[in-house]
């Protein structure tokens, strides 16, 4: 009897061990850098950019999104000095034109870059030493897309094996968002783990941001409307969810928590407000930083409200697209992470 008792807390003991053991609960993030005086402004100058615009690096170039733009969608700097070099991307119905664009995805190997239209359901796939050495460059269609569900996200590694983030419209209108392995040959799109908050019920889009790197083998959601952060390996299994001083589990849309998620080295930078939807901070003025494991390490207090940025891996320098005083700037980071 002594014995059965004995097995049977022994195995309640590990069964607990094992479902709290990818659990990280983050109590306060007080260790706080100010970091304002040290963000330089860039980007001043034509041509004009929109708020509604992303920033990404694609080797030697940042480039710029900008799905309102007047003239141009997509913008091309040389990344070292900022200096504009090349537009690109026009609204519209024709052959040559994008009806409506959507995310754009990284090519590294081939200098590539894919950009998402909508309105076609369409990937267009661009090279960036044509569309900088020749003049009458356009676009080739890489793939069809469809309409029920398509990537909205990916961190590109091979045609037939990429970690993307997928929308699947429910007939109610609203949409399911979930990462994994996506086959563009295929089209065959493998779901990863998918946190209980995310797969309970229709959400509406863009209730995640998202990054994934092959180097570190991992890739990251943060969520909108919780103060959560899960930390995936590139075959789907979850390798930790990381919960913050503000974790509640049920679904609020009152609450404006994470936005720009981005992995650099072996850190994972995260946009955190945790304010109210309706305040003038819902765009976050703070930057959390963890490691790879999800470990909380400190917290930049940026003094800007930032809507997206990148991490530049060569300056070891983050490029940050704000709605405040300046618009575009970078943040060296040595001597600070």
């Amino acid at each position: 009897m002594k014995t059965s008792y004995l097995s049977l807390l022994v195995f309640l003991l590990v069964g607990c061990g094992y479902s709290n053991s990818t659990d990280i609960h983050v109590k306060s993030r007080d260790n706080v850098i100010k970091v304002r005086d040290k963000v330089v402004e860039v980007l001043t100058e034509e041509p004009f950019i929109s708020t509604y615009s992303d920033v990404q690096l694609l080797n030697d170039h940042l480039i710029i999104k900008d799905w309102k733009g007047y003239d141009y969608l997509i913008h091309v700097f040389k990344k070292n000095t900022f200096e504009h070099v090349k537009s690109t991307g026009t609204t519209g119905q024709g052959p040559d034109e994008i009806a409506n664009i959507g995310n754009i995805f990284l090519d590294e190997k081939k200098n590539n870059f894919y950009v998402v239209d909508q309105g076609k359901l369409q990937l267009l796939s661009y090279n960036l030493d044509s569309l900088l050495s020749m003049d009458d460059y356009n676009f080739t269609t890489k793939m069809r897309i469809t309409k029920k569900a398509y990537p909205s996200g990916c961190y590109y590694i091979t045609d037939t094996f990429s970690i993307a983030k997928q929308l699947s419209f429910a007939e109610n209108g609203g949409a399911i968002e979930s990462c994994g392995r996506w086959n563009m040959i295929t089209g065959e799109f493998k779901k990863g783990y998918i946190h209980p908050t995310q797969s309970t019920q229709a959400i509406n889009t863009h209730s995640t941001h998202f990054d994934a790197s092959e180097k570190q083998g991992i890739y990251v959601m943060c969520s909108r409307f919780f103060d959560v952060m899960t930390i995936c390996n590139l075959d789907g299994t979850l390798k930790c969810n990381v919960y913050g001083p503000n974790w509640e589990d049920n679904k609020t849309d009152k609450m404006h928590y994470n936005m720009d998620v981005c992995i650099g080295g072996d850190k994972i930078y995260a946009l955190y407000a945790g304010v109210h939807n309706d305040s003038p901070d819902r765009y976050p003025t703070q930057m959390l930083v963890y490691d790879t494991n999800g470990n909380y390490l400190k917290t930049l207090d940026i003094g800007y409200h930032i809507l997206n940025f990148c991490y530049d891996e060569d300056n070891h320098r983050l490029i940050l697209h704000a709605d405040d005083d300046i618009q575009f700037g970078y943040l060296d980071l040595e001597g600070i992470v």
